[in-house]
């Protein structure tokens, strides 16, 4: 099965010759289908194969019209998993997932006289696939600016989603193409970015005096681990269970959001102080905040940072660190919460205390957390990382659980 908009754009029933672009000309990079890269007398009146590549998908498809092609056939790459983004095309044409594309291929090498079709049933498939998923063009950790802060922070859907849609240019956005529509199917970060703001504005709405800070804490701690048929969300690049630096804290979810029972929250100095780690100067702290700010003569790390998620970077004489988080109660008082603690292997992790108590809302509690490495760092890898969380599950006044996602590298040098 594959994936496109086009409903009146379909062969119907009718059978054609099907050929790999590979296979259509001499050139080398015919199996992209990349301009001038076919051969009219090879592909004309025919169904082509591609294999996506860094050319668009619409200019891959005015290529094989343009030589004479009667359809085209996209095959996603397998670095590229099994994300098949549904598109508006200019002529017959659908795009497959890795599985799909390597069937057809092997059709086309042992088949004397391959053929096909494209009929397009303008059907929508519920429930069969696995969702959410990270998608492969998803950005990923680790943060490579400040490894102590992880990122990303959680995903949202950004995949085949139906959008708005100016007019002012046609579905696929090239010139050729005239018709218009009010709405249209997006894939990026463009699309998952709105679904966030949408979210933390509903979220400021019922609690108005939540800073961002609380809001993004809000809609971390309480994101999703598990898809559709509640098995761990999975990486579409990988083919594995998506790691903290696929997903952050998980797949964001609303309804739990507007109450997270405890939040980090961070003010102005919070993050002046995590500028200082940074290394920043007064004189450049100043630019961004507009005030006289000095650094505090404690000394801090930008891990100490209280964001809701842990980064921790073992060095080769650095394999115990300790960081503080505060978290504040938003949910009902009074109130109790336990920990738990999934470590990443070979990490010892400590906490203290193991319980928090809150009598009212909006009161404050620290905790401290120990991460000590059972190896040493120059022992690992190169790129070794590890991952688990904490949470702390509220056995009175509550059922909220709060989790906080952990992750780990070892480097090899200071």
């Amino acid at each position: 099965m594959g994936f496109a908009l086009n409903k009146d754009l379909s062969l119907a029933n009718e059978q054609l010759p099907l050929v790999y672009g590979k296979t259509a000309s001499s050139n080398e990079n015919a199996n992209l289908c990349t301009d001038g890269s076919l051969h009219p007398d090879m592909v004309r009146g025919k169904i082509v194969l591609c294999d996506v590549g860094q050319n668009g998908i619409i200019e891959m498809g005015q290529v094989v019209r343009g030589a004479g092609g009667a359809g085209m056939i996209l095959a996603n790459p397998d670095e590229d998993g099994d994300y098949s983004p549904t598109s508006h095309y200019l002529f017959p044409a659908t795009m497959v997932g890795p599985n799909a594309g390597e069937y057809i291929k092997a059709y086309i090498n042992t088949t004397k006289n391959p053929m096909a079709t494209i009929q397009l049933e303008g059907v929508t498939v519920v429930g069969k696939v696995r969702a959410p998923v990270v998608t492969a063009f998803s950005s990923r950790g680790p943060n490579t600016v400040v490894p102590e802060i992880l990122k990303p922070d959680l995903v949202a859907p950004g995949v085949n989603i139906l959008a708005a849609w100016t007019g002012d240019v046609g579905p696929t956005g090239v010139a050729s193409d005239k018709e218009r529509v009010d709405f249209n199917i997006i894939s990026g970060t463009s699309m998952s970015c709105p679904h966030v703001a949408g979210i933390a504005a509903l979220i400021r709405a019922a609690h108005p005096a939540w800073t961002p800070a609380a809001i993004k804490s809000a809609l971390m701690t309480s994101s999703l681990l598990f898809d559709n048929r509640k098995s761990p969300i999975g990486d579409s690049f990988t083919g594995l269970p998506a790691s903290a630096f696929a997903m952050g804290a998980g797949h964001v979810n609303p309804n739990a959001a507007l109450d997270p029972g405890l939040i980090y929250d961070l003010g102005m100095d919070d993050y002046v102080s995590f500028l200082c780690t940074l290394n920043y100067t007064a004189k450049q702290i100043h630019i961004m905040t507009r005030n006289a700010t000095s650094c505090p003569k404690l000394s801090t790390a930008p891990g100490d940072l209280n964001y809701p998620s842990f980064s921790v970077v073992f060095k080769p004489r650095s394999l115990v660190r300790v960081t503080r988080r505060s978290v504040t109660n938003v949910g009902g008082a009074p109130c109790e919460y336990e920990v738990a603690v999934e470590s990443p292997e070979n990490v010892n992790i400590t906490l203290e205390p193991r319980t928090l108590a809150f009598e009212k809302q909006n009161e404050k509690a620290t905790y401290t957390v120990t991460f000590e490495s059972k190896i040493a760092a120059d022992d690992k890898p190169k790129g070794r990382q590890a991952f688990g969380q904490i949470l702390w599950k509220c056995v009175k006044g509550g059922t909220q659980v709060v989790r906080s996602p952990i992750a780990i590298a070892w480097k090899h040098h200071e």
